[in-house]
């Protein structure tokens, strides 16, 4: 590779490490063709940019923008996951593809410029997306106060029915 490439291919790199909410960094070691194929295809529809990379560019790459600790997991071979959105989402898809056929091997990430562990990336794949953490949070916080509504209605309901109930007696036995 000529140095204007691998110039271009750490701009490249820095740009979606730079941009991305969520990168995932995994060793694909045992994976056969047809596997890498169905993995890139499961990221693909999810939105996540799922590559190979050289790790001395990697190493570069994250050097320019500020995130030298990431050289840790830049050692064998390496490809990373670029989640535009979320942390859960490529980190699910890594986990479940790992269950299935025990590869790859995640090795680590980051997350809002956060550096991760293995076991972090693989805790969080089993949360829930934020948007539904957030909707859970949300009927948490409202459900007391649903309840507060609730009982403030019923009980004039309730003093309204018996009040209609003891005028009909009244008016039954007067009858």
């Amino acid at each position: 590779m000529a140095k204007s490439e691998k110039e271009a291919k750490v701009t490249e790199l820095s740009g979606k490490l730079r941009s991305a909410q969520s990168v995932i960094l995994a060793d694909f070691t045992g994976l056969d063709v047809e596997a890498v194929t169905d993995l890139r295809r499961k990221m693909r529809s999810a939105g996540i940019d799922y590559r190979v990379v050289k790790n001395t560019l990697a190493q570069r790459a994250a050097k320019a923008i500020g995130l030298d600790a990431l050289k840790k997991y830049l050692s064998g071979p390496t490809a990373i996951a670029f989640g535009p959105n979320d942390l859960s989402t490529p980190a699910k898809i890594l986990v479940e593809f790992a269950k299935e056929r025990q590869l790859p091997k995640i090795k680590g990430g980051i997350w809002e410029g956060k550096l991760l562990e293995a076991a972090e990336v693989t805790a969080i794949a089993s949360l829930p997306r934020k948007e539904v953490l957030l909707a859970q949070l949300l009927a948490t916080m409202l459900g007391p106060m649903t309840n507060l509504s609730s009982l403030l209605v019923a009980a004039p309901q309730q003093f309204l029915s018996t009040l209609t109930a003891f005028s009909e007696k009244k008016l039954n036995q007067t009858a």
